[in-house]
């Protein structure tokens, strides 16, 4: 484990979840997170994570309004392999020809941590890069999560799970989510995300 990588991760995983908290504690039903009924803060959570860049503001919409409205996006975020989830892609960018496989399941992936943080991981190409894989490897989003748990599971992962409960890191009672957050960014970090922007010794 490096340590430098790991406290910058808290940090930058810390300000996350305290930006989208009410998203991440969302207690209720799925289908009412405060992303998917406030437009606004939709479009504030596409800006951010860089989603469905160059689709129109009424194509977004129409996608945020399905997801209410159907219990698939519900039903998805309860399968812990992330097949359900990539299944509802593949349906997604079928149906909405403007937006393809990957793009939707990144959007998807990115959206599904709000309803169940200890369980998904982002579809992130640094966090991909940092388990080392390459870019070109046509992995599907549960062979991905499957590798991110192998990851949490493994020496590294319960190196950075011990080190949390050591200093006490959590901004939230739901431990094992924000463990999570802090391993997405980890692999982030190490497979190259800001690195023009974090200096390490």
């Amino acid at each position: 484990m490096d340590e430098e990588i790991l406290n910058t991760a808290i940090w930058i995983a810390g300000a996350n979840w305290m930006l989208w908290r009410a998203d991440f504690e969302h207690q209720g039903a799925v289908t009412q997170i405060p992303v998917l009924i406030d437009p606004q803060r939709f479009g504030r959570f596409r800006k951010e994570y860089s989603l469905l860049k160059f689709r129109t503001d009424e194509f977004c919409e129409q996608l945020r309004t399905e997801l209410c409205d159907a219990d698939e996006f519900g039903q998805a975020v309860v399968d812990p392999t992330g097949a359900e989830l990539e299944e509802l892609a593949s349906t997604l960018s079928q149906n909405y020809a403007a937006a393809n496989l990957g793009m939707q399941r990144s959007f998807l992936s990115k959206l599904a941590p709000f309803a169940n943080p200890a369980i998904f991981a982002p579809w992130d190409r640094f966090a991909r890069l940092g388990l080392g894989f390459q870019l070109n490897n046509q992995m599907t989003y549960p062979q991905y999560l499957n590798a991110v748990n192998e990851f949490a599971n493994g020496p590294e992962g319960t190196e950075i799970s011990g080190r949390l409960d050591e200093i006490d890191a959590y901004p939230t009672d739901n431990q094992d989510g924000f463990q999570r957050r802090v391993m997405d960014v980890y692999l982030m970090i190490r497979g190259g995300r800001w690195a023009d922007q974090i200096v390490q010794a």
